[in-house]
């Protein structure tokens, strides 16, 4: 009887650590960060070495603002796991954030470097090359993006804005109209004032 009430002990307990993660993931996609962050706070002051509830705490974090929190927690995620390659564009993100442009373009390339079909890795790549004046090389990273998923309306966007900037308007305008096309919101102004 005993082993039995153990047993459903941990179940119990099981399940509500996984009710706060779940609660967590909830106010994420509702934008309650803080209410995620509290919520994943729960499930890991029992649960200390799991990934995913960490990945997603310090993606709350960086929607906060508290970028400091979301790199310590992506940098304890790699601790655990070290080709985590979300972690490491989490951390390209917040130093792109932060404007520390080269720290992004060497964090995204070290995800890519374990695996070359990260979307999301070429578009950090091509933000970081952007802003340090790399534009061709950036160029080729929206585009490979892009190839990579062609639903990538941010890709489109700023793809388009460095197409704007290097003089190929009428190829700009291609590409803010798919971002607008994909319900990028910032497209229909780009629109407006480059594709008349």
């Amino acid at each position: 009887m005993k082993n039995l009430l153990a047993v459903i002990g941990i179940v119990f307990c099981l399940s509500c650590g996984n009710d706060a993660t779940r609660r967590g993931d909830q106010f994420f996609e509702q934008g309650k960060f803080k209410e995620a962050v509290g919520a994943y706070n729960d499930f890991l002051s029992n649960n200390k070495a799991n990934v995913k509830t960490l990945y997603n705490r310090g993606r709350a974090y960086e929607e906060l603002g508290k970028y400091n929190s979301a790199i310590s927690d992506f940098e304890e995620v790699l601790k655990m796991d070290e080709f985590n390659t979300n972690a490491m564009l989490g951390i390209a993100n917040v130093n792109y954030s932060q404007g520390n442009f080269s720290l992004a373009l060497i964090q995204a390339g070290k995800a890519l470097k374990l695996n070359e079909n990260l979307p999301r890795g070429h578009f950090l790549e091509a933000r970081a090359r952007h802003q340090l004046g790399y534009f061709e090389r950036a160029l080729e990273s929206y585009s490979l993006a892009i190839k990579l998923d062609k639903n990538f309306g941010d890709a489109y966007l700023y793809r388009g804005a460095l197409k704007v900037q290097l003089n190929k308007g009428s190829k700009a305008c291609d590409d803010f109209r798919k971002a607008n096309n994909l319900g990028i919101k910032d497209a229909a102004g780009a629109l407006s004032k480059y594709c008349k």
